[in-house]
């Protein structure tokens, strides 16, 4: 008991210094943002910011900025930027375990990086469909998306992103526990699964 109580004095200060470090930052990124034009960069800022409180779990903080920065986009028709607000929507929906909206947003943002010739995040997109297929139970559909994800992944010949479809599926045929990168789904009965994260991020926007 004294050493559980020692380490919580311990670890205490470190946890509140990295609190207020990520404040600090989102700080630093929301006067930013007071100044900055109406351009681009503006859009990847509101994404930043979004990511940001997405981060600390602030999800109706971060779809605010994240829809602030997905009408700056189609106001500039920047279409990339478009299709990132997408697929963030889906991750921001995936980690609130809304996997109807996730995959609404993540088919959305598939069908536009698919128009803009963007195959590493098509990749990305169909890699976290087949996830949230997976944590629905749907392993006949996570099975085939994650083959698409695969084929548009050697379409690339993107050696790393096949190394990590093919570690995230291994992973998803353990038959208890199933640890996919920061992602930890119990599988067992009774247990429901949860997402953490989104397996494949993505998102990188091309000016």
């Amino acid at each position: 008991m004294k050493r559980a109580i020692l380490f919580c004095f311990l670890i205490l200060p470190f946890a509140l210094d990295a609190a207020l470090s990520g404040q600090a930052g989102i700080d630093s990124l929301l006067g930013a943002l007071k100044t900055a034009p109406a351009d681009t960069n503006k859009v990847h800022l509101l994404y930043k910011i979004s990511r940001k409180y997405r981060g600390r779990s602030s999800y109706d903080t971060s779809l605010v900025y994240l829809k602030q920065g997905q009408e700056l986009a189609k106001t500039l028709g920047f279409s990339s930027g478009i299709a990132a607000g997408h697929l963030y929507a889906g991750n921001i929906f995936l980690q609130r375990g809304n996997y109807p909206d996730a995959l609404d947003s993540y088919f959305t943002a598939l069908t536009q990086y698919e128009q803009l010739g963007n195959k590493k995040d098509m990749a990305n997109c169909l890699g976290n469909i087949g996830y949230v297929y997976t944590l629905q139970g749907n392993y006949s559909q996570a099975f085939e998306t994650h083959m698409k994800c695969l084929e548009v992944a050697r379409q690339m010949n993107n050696k790393s992103l096949i190394a990590k479809f093919i570690s995230t599926w291994a992973d998803l045929q353990r038959p208890k526990t199933i640890r996919t990168g920061p992602c930890v789904l119990r599988a067992g009965p009774g247990a429901g699964p949860r997402a953490e994260r989104p397996v494949f991020a993505g998102g990188r926007i091309q000016q």
